[in-house]
């Protein structure tokens, strides 16, 4: 109970703020490239597609036991991303461009037609055609994709898909691979 306490209290402190190395500093050693001054942090308020699920231009993850719908809701946030529709407690979301990247699923049998089924403005939205692991080659078409087709809304369903070889339970491993995607 007690932590639950601090942590809203936490929560409600830095919920509007997102930290960013102040621009113009440069690393000059090695020790400066590692460490900083919180002095330089301008602090920012993050943007939310959903308060306070999901922030904008950050890595999200949807998670939880098997068959309890996380497919489901980030089909239903790309629908209503595609469409510039709703989600609980936002006004209207201004429509975007997605990728859905979901190699357990047919696209024809599946994925197209569950987003139609939510009104999903199917044209744009783009998908992964094959499975692929986030090597250096396969990243960087990622990012080439995002740009050239200006991604608003990103969805990696189940991310371990993409990261053959890598114990999800290790955090070393993840981090690695979580660290690239993000740029």
């Amino acid at each position: 109970e007690r932590f639950n306490e601090v942590f809203r209290a936490a929560w409600a402190s830095v919920k509007n703020t997102r930290c960013s190395v102040g621009a113009g500093t440069q690393a000059s050693t090695l020790e400066d490239e590692l460490f900083g001054s919180l002095e330089d942090v301008v602090a920012n308020k993050p943007k939310f597609l959903w308060y306070p699920w999901i922030v904008k231009g950050a890595i999200n993850f949807v998670e939880g036991m098997p068959e309890k719908g996380k497919s489901f809701l980030t089909m239903k946030i790309a629908a209503e991303m595609s469409k510039g529709g709703e989600l609980p407690g936002e006004p209207e979301l201004a429509n975007g461009r997605v990728l859905v990247l979901d190699p357990e699923d047919d696209p024809s049998c599946t994925v197209k037609p569950r987003l139609a089924a939510m009104g999903a403005d199917v044209s744009r939205i783009r998908y992964g055609k094959r499975d692929f692991d986030f090597n250096e080659d396969n990243l960087q078409a990622l990012k080439a994709q995002i740009v050239r087709h200006k991604i608003d809304l990103g969805g990696i369903d189940p991310r371990n898909s993409f990261i053959p070889g890598v114990d999800i339970h290790r955090d070393n491993q993840v981090r690695g691979i979580l660290g690239r995607l993000n740029e």
